[in-house]
């Protein structure tokens, strides 16, 4: 563990991550997610309730280069970057395999819809407990979250208010999801809605080497859970269902 201006980041390998959350879900107990950034610490600063959120999160992710460069230069480690986005497709792949659910809670409407829907063509055993645009404060959310009962709850109000609701949860309603993450724009991203800076793919660069004459099948490790989103929208239609298997294939090796 280390600080950055008095937040909290874990020290953790991304296969350290998806083993603590996959001990989260074996609990009862809510478990706060957050995804660090520099500009969280920031606000931080000014904003005490957030600080106060952030660390005491269950789970602080490095989502941010500048991150590394300050606990280098503090003489301090931190964990290897896990984006919000890649993040939620690990958690889709986790819940898919173990059976649980995902609330994606916030956005435009349509969005989470949207979302899910291209998520669900690589993952399509996936369960989806509901999507719902709401808000901070709207007064259904709650009554809509406890009717779906999710496993994992995916909140994209944007941060701090994003944060705060859930670890408002974990006050009063602890257990409703056993894991709750705020993802910022990652609905708008997965959805397509906003393109998503090419270099920031887990490896972009292996992907794009192999769209000339849409040729098959990919090489093992072409492409990460965030990358397939680029592949998608280079799919022929009249090819659709044979490149969902071969993107399938080579997210689920061996």
């Amino acid at each position: 563990m280390a600080k950055i201006l008095d937040v909290r980041v874990d020290n953790l390998t991304f296969n350290q991550v998806m083993a603590k959350i996959n001990l989260f879900l074996c609990g009862k107990k809510l478990r706060q997610i957050v995804t660090l950034n520099p500009e969280f610490v920031l606000a931080a600063q000014k904003d005490k309730e957030f600080k106060i959120v952030l660390n005491q999160a269950d789970l602080s992710i490095p989502d941010g280069f500048g991150l590394k460069i300050a606990a280098a230069i503090t003489g301090q480690k931190i964990g290897e970057r896990i984006t919000g986005v890649d993040l939620t497709l690990e958690l889709a792949k986790l819940a898919s395999e173990r059976g649980d659910s995902i609330f994606f809670l916030g956005g435009a409407q349509g969005v989470a819809e949207k979302a899910v829907k291209r998520i669900k063509m690589i993952y399509p055993n996936l369960k989806v407990a509901s999507t719902y645009a709401g808000n901070p404060d709207d007064k259904e959310t709650i009554g809509i979250l406890k009717k779906a009962k999710p496993d994992i709850l995916l909140v994209a109000f944007g941060a701090p208010k994003q944060d705060k609701f859930i670890a408002g949860l974990k006050h009063r309603y602890s257990g409703l999801p056993k894991v709750a993450m705020g993802v910022g724009g990652t609905f708008d991203y997965i959805s397509g809605n906003i393109p998503r800076a090419q270099q920031r793919y887990g490896r972009p660069n292996v992907v794009f080497q192999y769209f000339d004459g849409y040729h098959l099948p990919f090489p093992d490790g072409a492409f990460d859970a965030a990358g397939s989103f680029q592949v998608i929208e280079h799919v022929p239609e009249p090819r659709l269902d044979e490149w969902l298997r071969e993107i399938r294939r080579v997210l689920t090796p061996g």
